[in-house]
């Protein structure tokens, strides 16, 4: 059984080539960082949030049914101030299994990258 894949929408170069969303199996996939990163961790954490809101709608789903998330942060010392953005964007009944992570980003000016995944 062949499991048909199709993306939404993608990067041109001369950016990486990636998908903005992959839908497979049931399932949405997306990963995003702030288009043009801003001065501080709270606006970026809100333009990317808003960026996987329009994704996931674009992909079928929403918020309400995320399974994972993966959080890189660029410094772990930024956790406490992006907990309650976390927490006042998630849907509290149905929270997906998260992990954090510090890590490198592509470029200095990133402080943030989530990957989620979520029934469709």
């Amino acid at each position: 059984m062949t499991t048909e894949i199709a993306r939404i929408e993608q990067t041109n170069v001369p950016a990486p080539l990636m998908a903005h969303a992959v839908l497979a199996g049931g399932f949405a996939h997306m990963c995003f960082t702030p288009w043009t990163p801003v001065q501080t961790l709270e606006e970026q954490v809100v333009e990317v949030f808003g960026r996987l809101d329009e994704y996931l709608g674009k992909s079928g789903t929403e918020r309400g049914r995320l399974l994972t998330a993966t959080v890189w942060l660029r410094n772990t010392e930024d956790y406490e101030r992006f907990v309650p953005f976390w927490n006042a964007w998630v849907y509290p009944e149905n929270p997906p299994a998260m992990t954090f992570c510090e890590a490198k980003m592509g470029s200095d000016s990133v402080l943030v990258e989530i990957k989620v995944i979520a029934a469709r």
